[in-house]
């Protein structure tokens, strides 16, 4: 029977994969490259690390899973949250192995907090703030405290103490490869371990060239010591939920709403969106996906339910002159991204931004266009993956969404019925 390891490395670029490669910095990945089984994908909209996790443990557009971005809003009472592993309501890759009476260990994928009970081990990922409540089974917590195990870095520290952000990425992926190291010799069929930290130094640092290459440098050493300890039975499947960019700047949608008469506050300075007037017609939250203040739905809707197209098509037609004006890529509805159960919740329109211009809410703000600490942004067409041994569909032809078919197809399990995935392997 065949296994599978999985190593995901969060935010890493097709694009800067070849570029470092090129100059020498990554010798043990261009190892790994065959021809057809390396290729550039595309993520999902909007392009956040736990929406594209969500579709791809699930095999499913968000509209069917439920997860549609890092905040998300209960309409009525209105309230922000932090989405986690209780909100995707979709069953995962490890759920559906587990239920073919098959095995898997999986370390810090985002979205699996807290952790499901799963037929072997999970660890959850960066939404978990302690390492015993995010471990199953619970035994396991005290093996990895010893083996220097760390769910995430601190990314303000990049801020406010480099040298003391740098030696937790390094500490945290000497435990990555520990954890293999330490659990590898269990029984298992599907065994994935996440990297987070390129993330946390995409956002920081994607625009100072040596540290990027220094940082990828270990990378690449890191990932030569995970494959010392990954069985020759085991095919390796290698990928990123999304690319990265330099921001030039970013783009404040809330202000930009409240401009064109969209957006109206109870206050003169609005501090968030709880101070919304009900007369209001549509709001954002990040990055770029704009709600309705319909009636029945929002807790102070305005808009009667008869009039949504009209009105949606309204508000389509004012933010096409972003379009036109190179601010924004394109104005999406959700039925043209999304379908499934949960389709009502997910956001009336979205914006596909343009890579270098970074859309945020910016509700407090006044002016349309700024910059912040953040120096790096996600980007939807420049995902990568690298599975061994395999032929890939041609670049960009998928989507993360796509994958979990040809991981089930691999480990012998028949997909499920509801699962949209239609396969990576050519």
């Amino acid at each position: 029977m065949k296994r599978l390891f999985i190593l995901s490395i969060d935010g890493v670029p097709y694009s800067l994969l070849t570029s470092l490669i090129e100059m020498g910095v990554m010798p043990f990945f261009k190892s790994l490259i065959t021809d057809k089984g390396f290729r550039r994908y595309n993520s999902v909209l909007p392009t956040i690390s736990s929406v594209a996790w969500a579709s791809f443990m699930t095999g499913k557009n968000p509209g069917a899973h439920g997860i549609f971005g890092f905040i998300d809003r209960r309409p009525s009472p209105f309230t922000l949250y932090l989405p986690t592993g209780k909100n995707l309501r979709a069953k995962t890759l490890f759920e559906i192995v587990s239920d073919a009476g098959k095995r898997t260990i999986c370390f810090n994928v985002p979205m699996t907090t807290p952790p499901r009970k799963v037929n072997g081990i999970m660890v959850s990922g960066f939404l978990s703030t302690k390492l015993h409540s995010a471990v199953h089974p619970p035994e396991i917590a005290q093996k990895l405290e010893y083996i220097g195990y760390i769910i995430d870095v601190d990314p303000s520290l990049a801020l406010k103490d480099e040298s003391a952000f740098w030696k937790q990425v390094h500490n945290a992926l000497e435990g990555r490869k520990n954890a293999v190291k330490t659990f590898i010799g269990q029984e298992w069929d599907l065994f994935m371990l996440h990297i987070m930290e390129t993330d946390r130094v995409n956002h920081f640092y994607i625009h100072e060239h040596e540290k990027i290459r220094s940082f990828y440098q270990e990378l690449d050493h890191c990932i030569k010591g995970i494959f010392e300890y990954i069985p020759d039975d085991a095919d390796v499947l290698l990928l990123s939920d999304h690319g990265f960019c330099s921001i030039e700047k970013e783009f404040y949608v809330n202000p930009y709403l409240s401009r064109k008469g969209l957006l109206k506050f109870k206050v003169e300075n609005p501090k968030s969106l709880n101070e919304m007037d009900p007369s209001t017609t549509a709001y954002s939250l990040i990055p770029g996906r704009i709600y309705l203040n319909l009636r029945g739905r929002e807790e102070m809707g305005s808009i009667p339910q008869g009039d949504y197209s009209r009105v949606r098509n309204e508000v389509v037609d004012i933010l096409e002159e972003l379009v036109d004006n190179g601010i924004i890529k394109k104005v999406w509805l959700k039925e043209e991204l999304y379908s499934g159960p949960f389709l009502d919740e997910a956001p009336d329109i979205i914006l596909e931004p343009i890579e270098g211009i970074d859309i945020k809410e910016g509700t407090n703000r006044k002016e349309l266009f700024g910059k912040s600490s953040i120096k790096g942004m996600h980007t939807l067409e420049d995902a990568f993956i690298l599975w061994t041994g395999k032929e890939l569909k041609k670049n960009n032809s998928f989507s993360i969404i796509d994958i979990a078919t040809s991981i089930l197809e691999e480990l012998g399990i028949e997909r499920p019925s509801d699962m949209e995935a239609s396969g990576c392997i050519k």
